[in-house]
């Protein structure tokens, strides 16, 4: 079992109005989506295939819900950048074979990077297209997979200590349980004091940290709390073939360990995007326009970590609206184990939660959360 973070009361250090403007007009924070597909999946249960509500983010969540067999994606996000961002995801998969597209993800020629861009912005809105045309163009030769404010580290471990992220890329490539335990006994500690330090001084960059004590809090107990999902993670889920630690420690995804769009299976089921739907906007603003009992499932990332108890509560009067009686919400909470209390009319799969929180390959969540709709 997985320590219990008890978190002291403190919020994030942002104000709703800050996050919110801040979030409008930055660039996208989340290139790769550091969520598990498998446990998207497997959480929202016979419900992935109704219509489904999720975060754009960087575009994995939409994809993995449409591969699952969703009959209709809505990808909401307040960031306009991050929709233009997760359509040119899906777009990509659409219309590029598996080669072009490890090249558009992963490679490092800007040129070839920008002709496979032209071969497919014609399919692309044209807000979409105006933000990416000037985005795309600043690159140079750094790949895709290296970006992302807010997310993996690998790419700047590998600059400040090529030695250490050169032996982690060994052990990772090779180790599965339960080698990689004594691994980490000798050498994954101080990988997972520079990740939580590189993470901290991300998110500080971003949204400040200028709230004095409160926020200092926060900063440390994102930190402690990350080193404990680390060496759960070293524990207890095997690393070989996990994307998802393999993008958050080395900056890349080895041959082996790939997010399902970048494989050939994965792109062949995920291929259905026109399916998905994309909305810049509030959530709260886009599932109060949806009609009612429309959505089977939810998934949610991140967002009871950044509101009020107040917040939380009219979010979920309005998700009570729109979901169908037995639909569920997959919510995934980055800082406090218990983001939430359990809303009216929804009942929670504790000992689900539990299981997926303790099993998720990325790792880096402090809890997943399942709740049912038991009444509409």
């Amino acid at each position: 079992m997985l320590p219990r973070f008890q978190h002291t009361g403190s919020k994030m250090p942002m104000t709703d109005n800050t996050l919110s403007e801040g979030l409008r007009t930055a660039p996208p924070l989340w290139v790769q989506t550091e969520e598990d597909a498998d446990t998207t999946l497997f959480a929202l249960g016979p419900a992935v295939r109704g219509s489904v509500l999720c975060i754009a983010s960087g575009g994995d969540t939409p994809l993995a819900l449409v591969a699952g067999g969703a009959q209709e994606v809505i990808a909401a996000d307040i960031n306009p950048s991050q929709i233009a961002l997760a359509e040119l995801k899906a777009r990509s998969v659409e219309s590029l074979d598996l080669p072009s597209l490890e090249t558009f993800w992963m490679g490092h020629d800007a040129a070839r990077r920008m002709a496979l861009y032209q071969s497919i912005k014609a399919t692309l809105n044209a807000t979409s297209r105006r933000f990416l045309d000037s985005w795309l163009a600043s690159f140079d030769s750094q790949a895709f997979i290296e970006q992302g404010q807010m997310q993996g580290v690998g790419s700047e471990l590998r600059q400040r200590d090529p030695t250490l992220a050169g032996k982690l890329t060994c052990w990772f490539q090779t180790r599965t349980l339960p080698e990689q335990r004594t691994y980490h006994d000798q050498h994954l500690q101080p990988l997972a004091e520079a990740v939580a330090a590189l993470r901290q001084a991300r998110a500080e960059r971003w949204f400040g940290s200028d709230g004095g004590e409160s926020d200092a809090r926060v900063a440390q107990e994102m930190r402690e709390r990350f080193k404990q999902r680390f060496q759960h993670l070293v524990a207890h889920i095997p690393v070989a073939r996990n994307p998802y630690a393999a993008h958050l420690m080395l900056g890349a995804y080895p041959p082996d360990a790939r997010p399902p769009y970048l494989t050939a299976t994965g792109q062949v089921r995920a291929r259905q995007s026109g399916r998905i739907r994309f909305v810049a906007g509030d959530l709260r603003e886009v599932a109060a326009s949806l009609p009612a009992a429309s959505l089977a499932g939810i998934d949610l990332s991140n967002i009871a970590d950044l509101l009020s108890e107040d917040e939380v509560a009219r979010l979920f009067r309005t998700l009570t609206r729109v979901l169908r009686p037995g639909g569920r919400v997959v919510h995934r909470n980055l800082i406090w184990q218990e983001p939430y209390a359990v809303a009216d009319g929804f009942t929670r799969d504790v000992e689900q939660s539990r299981g997926l929180t303790e099993r998720d390959r990325s790792f880096v969540y402090s809890a997943v959360t399942v709740d049912s709709l038991s009444w509409g």
